[in-house]
């Protein structure tokens, strides 16, 4: 899950400095006229969905103290072929004085959007010279992952937060809940040695019991001890995952279905060290 969220941090930044957007603001007077309340709206469309040949998340001390054996020094995980098809992004904009602790609160809507990446390796960094470093030897890990997601919102609550209330909130429905594939790679093998194998997660479909979309209930601070704090709230709802096509090494040993699963309220931590 670190893996995951440093990888979907570096996908953002990287999507919005390299991509051609179209982009609409409107006034506050504009706004009120059309909706009748102050503040400022953003659109955001990609022409062309977004790509990235590679995006490169350096570790920079290596795996001191874990690793025992070799040498540690610095090692990058290397997203390769990176692929958003056209992404589109709403933003609603609002200042409150709220009594003397002000809130800029930014509601956030993203269109359905599908996600593809070539792989993920991980190799030796190499130096940096000017703003490029790269890195060699990459060890393939992860290949053939998608994405596949509905509509997602949530709204920011910056500069100061309401009573019970978070940096982040998200409450969406995802309609058709979200779709993931993966090939996981064990490139020594085992008893073959130096034979790598693959274990095929085929597509792994998740919505809530008893619906074809998916509820995302979350909060998500960022703690000065704990780092980014993920908190889902499931309340009473559970849900169904659906597994197709399990396997090894292209071979697929069948389905997998959960039914009923209860994350009750589940806190993620991602921090440095």
């Amino acid at each position: 899950m670190k893996l995951l969220n440093k990888l979907a941090l570096a996908t953002a930044v990287a999507a919005l400095s390299t991509a051609s957007f179209a982009m609409e603001a409107m006034t506050d007077d504009s706004m009120a006229a059309t909706t009748g309340q102050d503040g400022i709206s953003i659109r955001v469309d990609t022409q062309n969905g977004l790509t990235a040949d590679k995006i490169l998340i350096h570790d920079n001390d290596g795996g001191t103290p874990s690793v025992t054996a070799g040498v540690s020094d610095a090692g990058a995980i290397v997203v390769n072929n990176l692929s958003i098809s056209d992404l589109g992004l709403q933003l609603d904009i609002d200042a409150d004085g709220n009594g003397g602790a002000p809130i800029l609160e930014v509601g956030v809507t993203i269109d359905p959007l599908d996600i593809s990446i070539g792989d993920i390796s991980v190799g030796d960094s190499g130096t940096l010279d000017g703003n490029v470093r790269g890195a060699t030897d990459e060890a393939l890990i992860l290949d053939g992952l998608s994405l596949s997601l509905g509509t997602v919102t949530a709204n920011l609550q910056l500069g100061n937060e309401l009573a019970g209330g978070a940096f982040a909130k998200i409450d969406s429905t995802i309609g058709g809940g979200i779709s993931l594939s993966a090939n996981l790679v064990d490139n020594n093998g085992g008893t073959t040695a130096g034979v790598a194998g693959t274990l095929n997660l085929g597509t792994i479909n998740i919505t809530d019991s008893g619906s074809t979309d998916l509820i995302v209930d979350a909060t998500v601070n960022i703690d000065s001890v704990n780092g980014l704090e993920i908190t889902s709230n499931s309340g009473n709802r559970t849900q169904q995952v659906y597994i197709t096509d399990f396997g090894f090494n292209g071979t697929a040993i069948g389905d997998i279905e959960i039914v009923g699963l209860d994350t009750g309220n589940t806190t993620i931590s991602v921090a440095g060290r």
